[in-house]
């Protein structure tokens, strides 16, 4: 499964990135928002076994980019960067 990052921008530390319960995509797409990325997700996140997970997590002094890593790392999803836009 992957994930399509285009454009990436700025590493600021967030000091605090907490969820609860909040389905996949949309963790995806809020930390996304967070590292001020544009993202393009994979339409199978739609399907099962995706479509029925939950994020739990509290992250500390981390940039958006390494939060939205170490999710798609959880998943075993991947980033796959473009340099320009579609």
């Amino acid at each position: 499964m992957a994930m399509l990052l285009m454009a990436s921008k700025g590493a600021e530390v967030i000091p605090v990135i907490e969820m609860r319960e909040v389905p996949l995509t949309e963790a995806i797409r809020q930390v996304a928002r967070i590292a001020r990325m544009n993202v393009i997700l994979d339409p199978r996140l739609s399907q099962a076994p995706y479509n029925s997970m939950t994020v739990s997590v509290r992250w500390e002094k981390v940039t958006g980019r390494e939060a939205l890593i170490a999710l798609l790392d959880n998943y075993d999803l991947a980033l796959i960067e473009s340099s320009r836009s579609p």
